[in-house]
């Protein structure tokens, strides 16, 4: 089912507040939006409405995978 207006406005505004302060403080960050993190062997998966790299910005921006084995996680996550 997808999300409704009543879920998505609160933590789009609270990612735009973030976006607003990363930007006044001049720091570098990348909005990873919904990313499923899954742990297999546990079979879980966590899923926040947004997520941000704020100290890894840079070296994760390129990549189009993310491995919870080796990547470090985001810095910042959402969850309305």
């Amino acid at each position: 089912m997808s999300p409704l207006p009543d879920h998505e406005r609160p933590h789009r505004i609270i990612s735009d507040i973030v976006k607003v302060l990363l930007d006044s403080q001049e720091r570098d960050w990348e909005d990873l939006g919904s990313i499923t993190f899954r742990k297999r062997a546990k079979k879980v998966a966590l899923e926040p409405d947004n997520c941000f790299d704020i100290q890894n910005a840079q070296k994760m921006r390129p990549r189009m995978r993310i491995d919870m084995t080796v990547d470090p996680p985001p810095d910042l996550a959402i969850e309305v």
